[in-house]
């Protein structure tokens, strides 16, 4: 959002209208994002840390990337990769990322290195309910438990809405109700001292 100023004799603010509402409201709405992104991931990732045995046959049967994938790879590569080998340390790493990538986002610190994460982590979640909705494999979704949503299009649809709302805060940032904008704007402040110190001198 462009942050328009008009011009008066006493001070600068933000152009008055529509514009003036958006800007008012921008860090609310990207606080609010930021929250939901936060407790929908670490909300998901719980039940994973909990039991992550489960979790493990979860990843498993999705079977992704597919066998047929990784022989084609190995095929033209000359590798002997096999994707089972990847889901013990996978099913590990990842409840603990989306922790992680969650706490950053309720934080507003480190803001677009967390929406990040979650960018990654949906396009991969995207990817594995596609290519078993491809394979017309029945099997729910295990996102916030083991007996979750059957995996289909709704689940696409939705990490789809995510995919927006997570690469929103990529973009747009935290807003400045965040832990980000406090220390960025002490950084320049102390820019804007230093500058005005090296003109007295």
């Amino acid at each position: 959002m462009m942050k328009l100023y008009a011009r008066t004799g006493e001070a600068e603010g933000p152009e008055s209208g529509f514009r003036a509402l958006l800007y008012k409201l921008e860090p609310y709405f990207a606080l609010l994002v930021r929250l939901l992104l936060a407790a929908l991931f670490i909300y998901s990732a719980w039940h994973k840390i909990e039991d992550p045995l489960s979790f493990q046959l979860k990843v498993y049967e999705y079977e992704f990337p597919p066998a047929s994938w990784v022989s084609f790879v190995n095929s033209h590569a000359g590798t002997d990769f096999r994707a089972e080998e990847w889901v013990g340390p996978v099913s590990l790493v990842l409840p603990w990322l989306m922790v992680i990538s969650g706490a950053l986002l309720f934080l507003g610190l480190f803001s677009r290195a967390g929406a990040f994460l979650q960018v990654l982590m949906l396009l991969l979640f995207t990817a594995a309910i596609e290519v078993n909705i491809y394979r017309e494999v029945i099997m729910s979704c295990g996102c916030f438990s083991e007996d979750g949503h059957a995996i289909g299009f709704g689940l696409v649809l939705r990490n789809l809405i995510l995919l927006v709302l997570s690469g929103y805060i990529l973009d747009r940032g935290p807003g400045r109700l965040s832990i980000d904008h406090f220390l960025l704007g002490i950084l320049r402040s102390r820019k804007k001292a230093k500058r005005n110190k090296n003109k007295e001198i």
